[in-house]
């Protein structure tokens, strides 16, 4: 059988996972245009990346809101000794993120070569960074 969780204590940490994918989905694809645009230097790929990068951003916003209420709502302290590389990593990618969103709000070629690329890039990096000091994180719990 199954036990009863009160409300108070369940998480939410899913619900953060899931927001912040759809957001990092958008970092992704964004890279993806940024390249694509490099190649053919159609505009139009550039404004892709810009739409990708504000979609992501507000997913990001969201999730920063679920992940606040995820804070106050679990055991004290547990989300932190849990979980910390995801909303650090979150936070780090949304803050490179917003940075890029205003470099690809130039014009023309400048928008994305060479800064909106590289930003891009940083933000991946950041986003494929996560899981690996989430598993440093679980392993040193369990050592500990």
């Amino acid at each position: 059988m199954s036990e009863y969780t009160p409300a108070a204590t369940r998480r939410l940490f899913p619900l953060f996972r899931l927001v912040f994918g759809f957001a990092a989905t958008c970092f992704i694809a964004a890279l993806a245009t940024d390249i694509v645009y490099t190649d053919s230097a159609e505009m139009q790929w550039s404004n892709f990346s810009m739409w990708l990068i504000t979609a992501g951003l507000v997913a990001a916003a969201i999730a920063a809101v679920v992940g606040i209420v995820e804070l106050f709502t679990s055991r004290p302290g547990h989300w932190f000794s849990t979980g910390w590389p995801l909303p650090v990593g979150a936070a780090a990618a949304s803050i490179v993120a917003l940075f890029n969103a205003f470099v690809h709000s130039r014009d023309a070629y400048q928008s994305v070569v060479p800064d909106g690329i590289i930003l891009s890039i940083v933000t991946v990096i950041i986003l494929l960074l996560i899981p690996v000091f989430e598993r440093v994180a679980r392993r040193a719990r369990h050592l500990a």
